[in-house]
């Protein structure tokens, strides 16, 4: 009886705490406010990267010569796309698609370069920079395809602001500029070899180039740089593996016993069993000749 009484203490106590902490909440929600209304959100707002500022200088405005993208002569067909995908996003950014060309030629203004500087892309790391080296150019370069990619998504980001949030939630200001620091220079290289997350917009090709992923949900092709590519994903013992749709009524004891009622369990191999090894190393080689991707950035076979 007691144990009720103190139980319907505390809630009534519980419920005036949670009333006395929302007063101040109501009040100010009361009070009109003086500051002006946002024309979006902060987390938006805070995103644009062409905002004119004391730390950073004019790369190029509209009106006051060309905007060009350069990927050098003979560019292969991943920078070609790079640069054709950067060039699409500008002109939502700036209002005028800049022309992608190999070389400069007679143009003049500002210049982004996109280049590939290794043909090794497995990790996708990437360098911007922009110096009185060239003044006039912003040089985007990546390591191999994926890098380029990666290259051309840190650039929007870190230098117009724009966010792929989801496959339907992005954020592009509009704006009559690009700015940035100067000198500037940024390198980033993938901390993870595998990088995936397990929803929809993982399975959208934009959201999954602007946010790094190459993982078995993401679409990318081997003009992206490929994607890791689980030749098995999980759960591959006894399924792949020594499978028991397979081999269970003909070779029971390849598969473990039930620890209550003596039974083998088709879920579960007897990995005791040195042929349940040896046959395991068989399916797991005969996979991999099979399915290998050239093209992947790396092939896993996952024995679990």
């Amino acid at each position: 009886m007691k144990k009720r009484y103190y139980g319907i203490i505390a809630s009534v106590l519980s419920c005036i705490l949670v009333f006395a902490l929302s007063i101040p909440a109501f009040a100010a929600a009361a009070e009109p406010s003086s500051a002006p209304e946002a024309d979006a959100p902060a987390l938006l707002a805070a995103a644009d990267g062409n905002a004119v500022s004391d730390d950073k200088t004019v790369f190029y405005e509209a009106g006051k010569g060309s905007l060009t993208i350069l990927t050098g002569v003979g560019p292969d067909e991943s920078v070609a796309s790079a640069a054709e995908l950067l060039a699409s996003y500008l002109e939502k950014i700036l209002g005028k698609k800049p022309e992608v060309k190999e070389a400069r030629g007679d143009a003049n203004g500002a210049f982004i370069s996109v280049e590939a500087v290794s043909s090794d892309g497995r990790r996708g790391g990437y360098d911007l920079s922009w110096d009185e080296a060239a003044e006039d150019t912003f040089f985007i370069s990546g390591n191999g395809a994926r890098g380029v990619f990666n290259g051309v998504f840190g650039f929007l980001r870190l230098i117009c602001g724009v966010e792929i949030y989801s496959t339907d939630v992005k954020f592009v200001p509009e704006s009559d500029r690009i700015c940035s620091g100067y000198p500037y220079s940024y390198s980033y290289e993938p901390l993870l070899e595998y990088a995936d997350t397990d929803w929809v917009s993982p399975h959208d090709l934009e959201f999954a180039l602007a946010n790094g992923l190459n993982g078995t949900y993401s679409p990318l092709e081997h003009v992206h740089g490929g994607k890791v590519n689980y030749i098995w994903f999980c759960h591959s013992l006894s399924n792949g593996i020594v499978p028991a749709g397979e081999l269970f009524e003909s070779h029971p004891e390849y598969f473990s016993l039930t620890e209550r009622a003596g039974e083998r369990e088709p879920r579960q191999l007897c990995l005791s069993n040195p042929e349940v090894v040896e046959r395991a190393k068989q399916d797991v080689l005969a996979a991999v000749e099979e399915k290998y991707d050239p093209y992947a950035s790396i092939n896993i076979v996952s024995v679990t």
